[in-house]
């Protein structure tokens, strides 16, 4: 099973890209003076990196979507 070249290529890419972002990640160590000293701002970190692993519901499917046709007589 073959792939095309390119987008092998960027496959690849893609891949090494992502990898040295997983590896930034895991390996960077942030300071205590980095770390926000005031409630408020613990609370909004804490809120957001919580629902970064939430199990979001689907969005409902639109079943017709509203389409408008103009005429350009009927603009002027």
């Amino acid at each position: 099973m073959g792939c095309l070249p390119a987008f092998c290529g960027k496959f690849v890419e893609l891949v090494e890209i992502l990898m040295q972002r997983l590896h930034l990640l895991l390996t960077v160590k942030e300071s205590a003076e980095e770390v926000p000293t005031t409630l408020k701002a613990r609370r909004r970190i804490a809120f957001f990196t919580n629902s970064l692993f939430k199990d979001m519901s689907r969005p409902p499917r639109v079943r017709k979507p509203f389409a408008a046709v103009y005429c350009l007589n009927n603009l002027q």
